[in-house]
């Protein structure tokens, strides 16, 4: 698997080499299939907002794809800003943004309000891959890269 997240609903999403995101339902310690998302190339991490209203994947292919969880509605496909494979993913805690690292150090922060807006960070970790993104607020931004380093970023939105 590459990327494994669970919503607070307890539905679980699984992504592979085999450029499919696989849905389940938790059950205790059962899954059930509940079906599954195409994607353009392999899958390389997957990530549910708090809300649980969305679901967003990042692929080999440097973009980030999302659905909404109630209807399975693609709702973004057109992030691809970024020059590598996609390495993280998080959702800030209000569900409104997305961030994405990659392996081309850079970090994006996404608005679902506003789909072709985006914040970049470029250079986050400049001698590094950007390995980890995880928010502490809706502002408070923390990364982490093969540097050695973690950084924290000071968002404000346009």
């Amino acid at each position: 698997a590459h990327g494994v997240s669970v919503s607070s609903s307890g539905e679980v999403a699984i992504g592979g080499k085999d450029k499919k995101v696989h849905l389940y339902t938790l059950d205790g310690d059962a899954l059930t299939s509940k079906g599954e998302y195409e994607l353009a190339e392999s899958v390389t991490c997957v990530a549910y907002s708090p809300d649980g209203a969305y679901l967003a994947a990042g692929d080999a292919k440097r973009q980030v794809y999302g659905w909404e969880t109630a209807t399975g509605e693609m709702k973004f496909d057109r992030w691809k800003y970024h020059a590598a494979r996609i390495t993280s993913l998080a959702w800030t805690p209000d569900s409104q943004y997305l961030a994405s690292g990659s392996l081309d150090t850079n970090i994006y922060i996404w608005s679902v309000a506003k789909p072709m807006s985006k914040i970049k960070i470029l250079g986050a970790h400049p001698s590094g891959v950007v390995t980890a993104v995880q928010w502490a607020t809706d502002n408070t931004l923390y990364s982490a890269g093969y540097d050695g380093c973690v950084r924290t970023w000071d968002i404000t939105y346009a």
